[in-house]
């Protein structure tokens, strides 16, 4: 299971629930930029390319 922190749960959560990064950034105070950037970290995190695949896997493991 992928260790995350409580800002990347929180994103997790609001990306599973099809907002786009400027809504994303608006809700938690930070860039669109910022939020992409966390974003590709995830992805890493995952070892996934693409937003459908990183869903996918938060909800195997059940983070979401």
């Amino acid at each position: 299971m992928t260790t995350l922190s409580q800002l990347e749960i929180e994103l997790l959560k609001h990306i599973c629930s099809g907002k786009s990064s400027s809504q994303i950034g608006d809700i938690m105070f930070k860039s669109p930029r910022t939020i992409e950037d966390y974003r590709e970290k995830l992805y890493r995190k995952f070892g996934v390319n693409k937003k459908e695949e990183l869903i996918y896997q938060a909800i195997k493991q059940q983070i979401v």
